[in-house]
């Protein structure tokens, strides 16, 4: 593994273990959260080819289906639940900084970087279908849902500068 390559893992794990033990989530009302203090800048190894800040036409929703919950009232994102098959994809482009285990009501958390300034966090119960390190472009696959009780519950949430965003403030595609 070369010097780059070992210092984006060994600051990636770091940072999952801050967002893991800062990170709630509750099923239903409150949904999930990534921490205030955590930003795209918590991850400094993984903007080498990426933007400083995500023009207005660079995101799209990750499922075409309307949420549950919207943005505001305590939720800092959107919450869906959505039918078996369904695929979620990439509301912009980026890299991975986190895929792993998720908390509360979420078996698995990816948190993509898209700039210097914006996260992208995707709260699943389907196995993702990226690893840590990945680039991702704008609609490619995070995860597909699969049959069980609780795999449909999704949770999609922007961040910038560590502040969370209404994503459909973002969002112009109708997709």
């Amino acid at each position: 593994m070369n010097t780059n390559s070992t210092r984006f893992h060994t600051a990636t794990r770091w940072l999952a273990w801050l967002l893991l033990g800062s990170l709630y989530a509750c099923c239903g009302q409150t949904g999930m959260s990534v921490p205030e203090n955590v930003s795209a800048a918590h991850f400094p190894n993984a903007d080498i080819t990426l933007p400083k800040t995500v023009g207005p036409d660079a995101w799209r929703h990750p499922v075409r289906t309307k949420p549950v919950r919207d943005f505001g009232d305590g939720s800092h994102g959107l919450d869906y639940s959505l039918p078996e098959d369904t695929l979620i994809r990439a509301a912009s482009s980026g890299v991975v900084v986190y895929a792993g285990p998720g908390l509360g009501g979420f078996l698995h958390l990816v948190i993509v970087k898209t700039s210097e300034r914006h996260l992208v966090a995707y709260g699943i119960n389907a196995p993702p279908l990226l690893r840590e390190g990945d680039h991702v472009n704008r609609g490619d696959t995070v995860a597909r849902i699969t049959n069980g009780s609780s795999a449909g519950d999704f949770h999609f949430e922007i961040r910038e500068r560590g502040k969370p965003v209404d994503p459909n403030s973002l969002i112009r595609d109708a997709s």
